[in-house]
């Protein structure tokens, strides 16, 4: 564990088998006893609670963004509705506006899943929107991602200014989103999950 985290872990007395699994726990909780200006456990500040949500973000974000095929376990019935979703639009040719509503657990592995580089945990009320935008000249569709207001770099591969793209063609989104979809879920789900890191 990072030098700040440990310190908190050994403040609220987190179980040194499972420090992970416990670092998890105690970030939900402090954050919810904040929402609610209640006393966080082991009377962590503000700022440690968010280094600790930090931290657990930082880390499922980083399991996912690895493994393609626990991010499809994860995330990949809902990213399906979504791609279905645009899919439908797109044949309809009119406006329309879809509105999903979901946890903050689920928030960050939507993210993962559109390829942005996100990390840290989303705040309550946070707000993802997948905006559809056609080229007049080619009739091509692109999509933008916009978490809370600003625009995300969607399938970002690394730190090549060239692959960055805050705009990117539909199909190739479409794509990236259903290419690890496990075509026996139920044997994908009974795999061992490699060891994390």
């Amino acid at each position: 564990l990072p030098e700040g985290i440990q310190r908190i872990a050994q403040r609220a007395q987190v179980n040194e088998d499972k420090p992970h699994w416990e670092l998890v726990h105690l970030g939900e909780v402090a954050t919810c006893h904040l929402a609610h200006k209640l006393p966080t456990p082991a009377a962590l500040s503000t700022e440690e609670v968010a280094q600790v949500q930090d931290y657990v973000a930082n880390r499922w974000a980083g399991r996912l963004a690895s493994d393609p095929v626990l991010t499809a376990l994860v995330i990949g019935g809902f990213m399906e509705e979504i791609v279905k979703g645009v899919d439908d639009a797109l044949a309809t040719s009119s406006p329309l506006l879809q509105v999903y509503s979901a946890h903050d657990s689920t928030v960050l592995p939507v993210l993962v899943a559109l390829g942005t580089s996100f990390r840290g945990w989303p705040p309550y009320s946070s707000r993802i929107e997948l905006q559809l935008l056609r080229e007049a000249a080619s009739n091509e569709v692109f999509l933008r991602v916009k978490f809370q207001g600003e625009s995300l770099n969607v399938l970002e591969k690394g730190d090549a200014r060239e692959e960055r793209s805050v705009l990117r063609r539909w199909d190739e989104v479409r794509q990236a989103v259903l290419a690890n979809k496990p075509e026996d879920w139920k044997q994908a789900c009974a795999a061992e999950a490699p060891a994390a890191a």
